[in-house]
């Protein structure tokens, strides 16, 4: 105890521990893995934007898919408009418009894919979905939502929505998506998800392609329309057909 009338030092102020920033959650892709390899032969596919322009990247590869699923593709009027945006205005990425003239040549004016609308019925699904959607990108940013992720996903909440109703309705039903964040809000709606690379498969197991020119067409248009790392084939053997001759269970589900 200091003497009366000598100075008392100052305290020092205690230090904080200021705790390790918490590890950014990992969002991995939920693509479907119920689906077979080779697909399911009774199921409607519903095609995503970024799907409709990885299948227009080869203008083949586009007819053999419109011959393979024939009868079975759809897309929404939402979408058609955000393909039929990007092929009158050009970008910086190289490849996407291109691939959106050829999509709306092939897929929309060539009337191989059915579109379909919501109804007033489904507004408050939609809107549901696609707080949901814009929700998750902004999560995975660590921040508030900026005006580009409030303006985006309403063809993929469109999409999501139509499946949902077609799912309602009896229908066996596949959502053809790139992006990660939609095959997650799609699984959590219990809608099964597929990407371009899965789709591109189910051709090589129908004997469209070899599984070395399965994978060159995906990496061509996985420059244009990415899916997530996780999720890619990494080589030519992740694009194979199973089947044996006392047949394929792998495949057949």
């Amino acid at each position: 105890m200091a003497a009366q009338g000598e100075p008392v030092a100052p305290s020092r102020p205690r230090q904080r521990k200021v705790p390790p920033a918490r590890p950014r959650r990992r969002r991995d892709p939920r693509f479907s893995t119920e689906v077979p390899r080779r697909g399911w032969e009774d199921a409607v596919y519903h095609l995503d934007t970024g799907v409709l322009f990885a299948a227009s990247v080869d203008a083949v590869c586009g007819s053999r898919m419109v011959r393979h699923y024939r009868g079975r593709l759809h897309t929404t009027d939402v979408i058609v408009a955000e393909v039929r945006h990007r092929a009158t205005n050009p970008t910086n990425k190289p490849g996407v418009q291109e691939a959106a003239e050829e999509a709306v040549r092939m897929f929309i004016d060539g009337a191989a894919v059915a579109i379909d609308e919501l109804g007033p019925g489904d507004v408050w699904m939609f809107e549901s979905v696609l707080q949901q959607l814009r929700q998750l990108e902004a999560a995975q940013a660590d921040g508030p939502a900026s005006p580009q992720v409030r303006a985006k996903h309403g063809g993929e909440a469109s999409a999501i929505v139509c499946c949902l109703r077609e799912m309602d309705s009896g229908a066996r039903v596949v959502f053809a998506t790139n992006d990660g964040g939609a095959s997650r809000v799609a699984h959590s709606r219990q809608v099964h998800t597929r990407h371009f690379g899965h789709l591109l498969n189910e051709l090589v197991c129908a004997a469209t392609y070899r599984n070395e020119e399965a994978f060159a067409l995906f990496e061509r248009a996985n420059r244009i329309t990415g899916v997530p790392a996780v999720a890619r084939p990494q080589g030519e053997q992740d694009l194979s057909c199973q089947a044996a001759a006392d047949g394929c269970t792998a495949c057949v589900g």
